[in-house]
């Protein structure tokens, strides 16, 4: 039974090995692929590259902000859970002296207020998080278009290779 064991672990985890290595080599070709559209499009259209990098830069600023809003509130929210999960812990493991010492009004209101703080910080956390995902293709698209006002309007850039390079550019992040 034992050698059995061994032999299933061994052919179960070659088998996961084959499909990270797999994954890798997805991965590496992927990435490769966008570098190729990446570059194409800077050959193309290299000041709507360059300024399209920079604003995506300063979206990607901007979203830095609001993933650290909601790090901190997962952070709190995990916190809280721990305190309360002391909390019904000792309830469980402490529940006939605290019926007996009349104490359960005490550990009810703490659990009560914790599992209000609790809410509360995954309420805002999805509020958060739900704002991020739905902003996220409005605000790109809006930079897109500001881009492309600018450089047809000040720079004077052909609308050909811009357009060009946003499907590359579209393509590369896909």
């Amino acid at each position: 039974e034992g050698s059995d064991d061994i032999l299933n672990a061994i052919v179960t985890q070659t088998t996961y090995a084959g499909r990270v290595i797999q994954r890798v080599i997805q991965l590496l070709q992927q990435g490769f692929l966008a570098a190729v559209y990446f570059v194409v499009a800077f050959v193309l259209a290299w000041q709507f590259a360059t300024m399209a990098v920079v604003m995506g830069g300063i979206v990607l600023f901007l979203f830095k902000y609001l993933n650290r809003y909601v790090r901190t509130l997962s952070k709190r929210a995990s916190s809280e859970q721990s305190q309360l999960n002391k909390l019904l812990m000792q309830a469980l493991h402490s529940f006939k002296y605290i019926a007996s010492t009349d104490q359960v009004q005490y550990l009810t209101d703490g659990v009560s207020d914790s599992i209000r703080r609790l809410t509360g910080y995954r309420l805002r956390q999805k509020i958060a998080w739900v704002f991020t995902k739905a902003i996220r293709e409005p605000l790109s698209v809006f930079f897109i278009i500001l881009v492309v006002i600018i450089q047809v309007t000040v720079l004077n850039a052909p609308l050909a290779p811009i357009f060009v390079a946003l499907v590359l550019f579209h393509r590369g992040m896909q």
